[in-house]
């Protein structure tokens, strides 16, 4: 039996549209902290992007967008199904701050 997505309260974004930093960067900082920090655990499933998207009050492309670049600096991995595109944390460690290449690490740090 597949895992419920997780509850778009524990993923909890606060989102500053007066900042700088692009919405969709917002939204993928509050993911790559979650996973990071242990609170969204691997093998739990994403809220779909509709879902999030609504939520949050924002365009459902910037949440792709979001999910798109968590999948690319591995902290997250695409798993297609049936009518429905599921979104689970990668099945290897997520990347370091240490490690991450510059694209993938968070604002500020270097």
């Amino acid at each position: 039996m597949p895992k419920r997505a997780v509850p778009t309260s524990r993923i909890a974004v606060l989102l500053d549209a007066r900042s700088p930093v692009p919405l969709y960067k917002q939204v993928y900082e509050r993911l790559r902290r979650g996973i990071l920090s242990g609170q969204l655990e691997r093998g739990m499933r994403l809220p779909s992007t509709r879902l999030l998207a609504s939520e949050l009050g924002i365009s459902r492309t910037t949440v792709v967008l979001a999910y798109a670049w968590s999948a690319g600096c591995h902290l997250t991995k695409m798993i297609a199904a049936p009518r429905t595109w599921r979104r689970r944390w990668a099945s290897r460690s997520p990347l370091s701050p240490d490690t991450a290449s510059p694209r993938c690490r968070r604002e500020g740090s270097s």
